[in-house]
């Protein structure tokens, strides 16, 4: 069973996207960063406070392009 309801997803490109779920107790909010198809994923958690979702607003637009995806894992 999943502990987690996804929201949103975005898609950079047709190999990144970016998904934002929030956990089933509505404490926290997870953003997943997806590239290539699940070769790379990275999860960051956020608090489900108005500084928790400020703060994942921001980081949602550090990642625009693929290449600041890329950037991010340190693919070059």
């Amino acid at each position: 069973m999943e502990d987690r309801i996804k929201l949103e997803d975005k898609t950079i490109s047709k190999n990144c996207i970016i998904n934002t779920y929030i956990n089933k107790n509505e404490e926290f909010y997870i953003l997943e960063i997806n590239y290539l198809k699940g070769k790379f994923i990275s999860e960051k958690i956020f608090t489900n406070d108005l500084n928790g979702v400020e703060l994942m607003e921001e980081t949602i637009k550090l990642f625009r392009t693929e290449n600041d995806i890329k950037e991010y894992f340190g693919i070059f």
